[in-house]
Protein backbone atom coordinates (compact mmCIF):
# COMPACT_ATOMS: atom_id res chain seq x y z
CA UNK A 1 0.00 0.00 0.00
CA UNK A 2 1.53 3.60 -1.10
CA UNK A 3 0.57 6.23 1.04
CA UNK A 4 0.05 9.89 -1.12
CA UNK A 5 1.18 13.20 0.49
CA UNK A 6 -2.23 14.10 1.67
CA UNK A 7 -2.61 10.54 3.16
CA UNK A 8 0.70 11.36 5.02
CA UNK A 9 -0.07 14.36 6.20
CA UNK A 10 -3.70 12.83 7.55
CA UNK A 11 -1.47 10.03 9.09
CA UNK A 12 1.10 12.74 10.70
CA UNK A 13 -2.00 15.14 12.13
CA UNK A 14 -4.12 11.99 13.72
CA UNK A 15 -0.56 10.60 15.34
CA UNK A 16 -0.14 14.08 16.72
CA UNK A 17 -3.72 13.92 17.96
CA UNK A 18 -3.50 10.99 19.82
CA UNK A 19 0.43 11.64 20.82
CA UNK A 20 -1.58 14.94 23.05
CA UNK A 21 -3.80 13.25 23.97
CA UNK A 22 -1.69 11.06 25.73
CA UNK A 23 0.46 13.62 27.06
CA UNK A 24 -2.85 15.21 28.44
CA UNK A 25 -3.54 12.21 30.17
CA UNK A 26 -0.08 11.80 31.58
CA UNK A 27 0.38 15.29 32.72
CA UNK A 28 -3.24 15.27 34.16
CA UNK A 29 -2.44 12.41 36.07
CA UNK A 30 1.07 12.55 37.10
CA UNK A 31 1.83 14.05 41.01
CA UNK A 32 3.47 17.20 41.47
CA UNK A 33 3.43 18.17 37.49
CA UNK A 34 3.41 22.18 37.11
CA UNK A 35 3.56 24.60 34.16
CA UNK A 36 6.84 25.20 32.51
CA UNK A 37 6.09 29.00 32.94
CA UNK A 38 4.31 29.73 35.83
CA UNK A 39 2.19 32.93 35.79
CA UNK A 40 -0.82 33.25 37.52
CA UNK A 41 -3.52 30.90 36.33
CA UNK A 42 -1.14 29.59 33.86
CA UNK A 43 -2.42 26.24 34.34
CA UNK A 44 -5.96 27.57 32.81
CA UNK A 45 -3.65 29.20 29.64
CA UNK A 46 -2.71 25.51 28.99
CA UNK A 47 -5.69 23.55 29.57
CA UNK A 48 -6.63 26.08 27.03
CA UNK A 49 -4.29 25.24 24.78
CA UNK A 50 -4.36 21.12 24.89
CA UNK A 51 -7.54 21.25 24.48
CA UNK A 52 -8.01 23.72 21.74
CA UNK A 53 -5.28 21.38 19.75
CA UNK A 54 -7.26 18.35 20.38
CA UNK A 55 -10.44 19.82 19.13
CA UNK A 56 -8.90 21.68 16.08
CA UNK A 57 -6.69 18.71 14.50
CA UNK A 58 -9.40 16.58 13.97
CA UNK A 59 -10.87 18.94 11.95
CA UNK A 60 -8.11 19.59 9.88
CA UNK A 61 -7.14 16.10 8.97
CA UNK A 62 -10.82 13.77 9.19
CA UNK A 63 -12.64 14.44 6.07
CA UNK A 64 -16.25 13.93 7.82
CA UNK A 65 -17.29 16.03 9.85
CA UNK A 66 -19.59 14.05 12.48
CA UNK A 67 -16.61 12.36 13.51
CA UNK A 68 -14.76 15.13 13.87
CA UNK A 69 -17.03 16.73 15.55
CA UNK A 70 -17.49 13.21 17.92
CA UNK A 71 -13.64 13.52 18.85
CA UNK A 72 -13.77 17.11 19.79
CA UNK A 73 -16.72 16.01 21.95
CA UNK A 74 -14.41 12.61 23.09
CA UNK A 75 -12.13 15.19 24.13
CA UNK A 76 -13.84 17.20 26.41
CA UNK A 77 -15.56 14.03 28.20
CA UNK A 78 -11.82 12.91 28.89
CA UNK A 79 -10.98 16.20 30.40
CA UNK A 80 -13.55 16.11 32.20
CA UNK A 81 -13.06 12.48 33.69
CA UNK A 82 -8.74 13.29 34.35
CA UNK A 83 -10.22 16.08 36.18
CA UNK A 84 -12.46 14.14 38.43
CA UNK A 85 -9.63 11.69 38.70
CA UNK A 86 -7.43 14.12 40.55
CA UNK A 87 -9.18 13.92 43.18
CA UNK A 88 -7.14 10.67 43.83
CA UNK A 89 -3.78 11.52 42.65
CA UNK A 90 -1.54 13.01 44.94
CA UNK A 91 -0.53 17.06 45.25
CA UNK A 92 -3.40 17.57 42.63
CA UNK A 93 -6.79 19.07 42.79
CA UNK A 94 -9.93 19.03 41.24
CA UNK A 95 -10.96 22.31 39.86
CA UNK A 96 -13.95 23.19 38.15
CA UNK A 97 -11.92 26.36 36.64
CA UNK A 98 -9.63 23.61 34.74
CA UNK A 99 -12.53 22.21 32.67
CA UNK A 100 -13.98 25.67 32.17
CA UNK A 101 -10.80 26.30 30.33
CA UNK A 102 -10.80 22.56 28.78
CA UNK A 103 -14.35 23.77 27.73
CA UNK A 104 -13.73 27.16 26.27
CA UNK A 105 -10.37 25.02 24.39
CA UNK A 106 -12.92 22.63 22.75
CA UNK A 107 -15.30 25.71 21.70
CA UNK A 108 -12.27 27.78 20.11
CA UNK A 109 -11.21 24.51 18.33
CA UNK A 110 -14.68 24.01 17.19
CA UNK A 111 -14.72 27.30 15.76
CA UNK A 112 -11.64 27.84 14.28
CA UNK A 113 -12.15 23.78 13.08
CA UNK A 114 -15.11 24.80 10.96
CA UNK A 115 -13.46 28.10 9.56
CA UNK A 116 -10.47 26.18 8.32
CA UNK A 117 -12.85 23.35 6.35
CA UNK A 118 -14.97 26.16 4.94
CA UNK A 119 -12.13 26.96 4.10
CA UNK A 120 -10.27 24.15 1.92
CA UNK A 121 -13.45 23.26 1.20
CA UNK A 122 -13.65 26.42 -0.88
CA UNK A 123 -10.06 25.84 -2.10
CA UNK A 124 -10.59 22.64 -3.30
CA UNK A 125 -7.84 21.15 -1.08
CA UNK A 126 -9.86 18.87 1.70
CA UNK A 127 -11.21 16.83 -1.53
CA UNK A 128 -7.60 15.96 -2.26
CA UNK A 129 -7.96 14.16 1.57
CA UNK A 130 -9.48 10.59 0.00
CA UNK A 131 -10.07 9.10 3.24
CA UNK A 132 -10.85 9.80 6.96
CA UNK A 133 -8.54 7.91 9.73
CA UNK A 134 -10.74 8.59 12.67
Amino acid sequence: MTVNGSNRLQMILAFLWMLLLGLDIWLSLSPGVTPPYKFEQSDKFYHTGMYFLLSLLPFVYSINITKATFLSLISLMVGIILECMQFFVPFREFSIMDICANELGILLGLIVGVRIRRYLFGKGIIYVLSSSLF
